[in-house]
């Protein structure tokens, strides 16, 4: 389960990393 969270939590910084870069 844990595991699994920090997929999801890394996914999501990935995501909003991606955000920021199309804001560019």
């Amino acid at each position: 389960f844990q595991a699994q969270v920090a997929i999801d939590h890394g996914g999501t910084v990935l995501y909003k990393f991606a955000l920021e870069i199309n804001k560019i």
